[in-house]
């Protein structure tokens, strides 16, 4: 098992406070974290979300079997996880008990390109016209 992860390294990335965020269109705060390559790349990665459940922001635990054995070896932060059972933690306390476990916090929170700091995000809106209408105006082709 631990074969599949060799050379790699605990890390994870805070979505919602990457420079990019605004981009991504996230409707809800996610933290993505595994096992990842020195040059690229993850060998088990999973995603801890939090979602509103009964009024309130709750995180939830989403992982495909083929990072199975990624969160197998992360005993140490199942053993916190379970220490705040039910205790509806946020982020912040989520990104803390990674660091304790020896996660580096690989979230990119300002470009490396000063060209692309800021990405500009226009508001969009969906329009409902006529099929017609949308053919002479050129919005779908003519057919």
């Amino acid at each position: 098992m631990e074969d599949n992860h060799k050379d790699c390294f605990r890390g994870y990335h805070r979505s919602s406070k990457a420079w990019y965020a605004k981009a991504l269109k996230l409707d809800r705060v996610q933290v993505g974290f595994g096992m990842y390559h020195p040059d690229g790349g993850t060998s088990g990665e999973m995603i801890m979300e939090w979602v509103e459940l009964s009024n309130k922001e709750t995180p939830r635990l989403k992982c495909f079997d083929d990072s199975w054995s990624a969160l197998a070896l992360f005993k140490d932060l199942i053993d916190k996880m379970g220490s705040v059972d039910s205790m509806d933690i946020q982020e912040v306390e989520f990104c803390k008990m990674l660091d304790e476990c020896g996660f580096k916090d690989l979230t990119q929170y300002e470009s490396s390109n000063p060209k692309t700091t800021t990405i500009v995000l226009e508001e969009e809106v969906t329009v409902s016209i006529p099929k017609r209408l949308a053919k002479e105006l050129g919005l779908i082709p003519k057919q």
